[in-house]
């Protein structure tokens, strides 16, 4: 963009999940002669140092199925060829909510949940520089687990104070359901609620 004296471009002030920006030739991390590489490569070439969740304002014409529902149960864990997750709309004070129906009602005993821990954030133990954060920001915060069994929802599990990726949860005794929810009640900073999978386990 810097050959182009008419474009210009201008930084988000906040991340927006699935959209990253590198810039090329930036000053490398540690001095070449620490270890050996090819400086011709991208990993090396390209850097999100300083745009690390100040991506490019940018405006997308048309609908997209990026967060749509159906990725939650997708199969991936993690980024492979998009954002691999379900973003609700901002929440805005309220809640929201996923959920799997089946056709018949199953048995339930466990249900796991990965949320977004945005895998991009520049996490270490070196102490050298931290987050303007404590806790990662798109995140479920706060979340109740339902089940639907003959027309009625009733709550099977409650979290608040979340602030880990990976929540398992074990019910006190199996119970058939025809459908379950995960209903996001706040997030640790997020406008969204973000989740990357949800599996369901007899």
């Amino acid at each position: 963009m810097r050959r182009n004296a008419a474009v210009r471009l201008h930084q988000a002030a906040e991340p927006f999940t699935g959209v990253l920006a590198f810039e090329h030739g930036a000053t490398p991390n540690a001095a070449s002669t620490l270890e050996d590489h090819d400086e011709t490569q991208p990993v090396v070439a390209w850097s999100m140092k300083k745009l690390v969740r100040r991506p490019f304002c940018f405006r997308v014409l048309g609908d997209t199925a990026a967060y749509a529902p159906g990725l939650a149960v997708g199969g991936y864990k993690r980024p492979y060829g998009g954002p691999n997750l379900w973003a609700s709309e901002p929440l805005d004070g309220g809640e929201a909510w996923l959920a799997l129906a089946w056709e018949q009602p199953v048995a339930i005993r466990e249900v796991s949940l990965t949320w977004n821990d945005d895998v991009n954030e520049d996490l270490i133990n070196l102490h050298h520089h931290r987050t303007p954060f404590e806790v990662i920001p798109e995140l479920a915060e706060a979340y109740r687990v339902e089940a639907r069994t003959e027309g009625e929802w009733t709550v099977v599990a409650a979290v608040s104070g979340n602030r880990r990726r990976a929540n398992r949860i074990q019910l006190p005794a199996s119970m058939t359901a025809e459908a379950v929810r995960v209903v996001v009640e706040r997030t640790n900073g997020a406008a969204c609620a973000e989740l990357v999978e949800i599996r369901v386990f007899a």
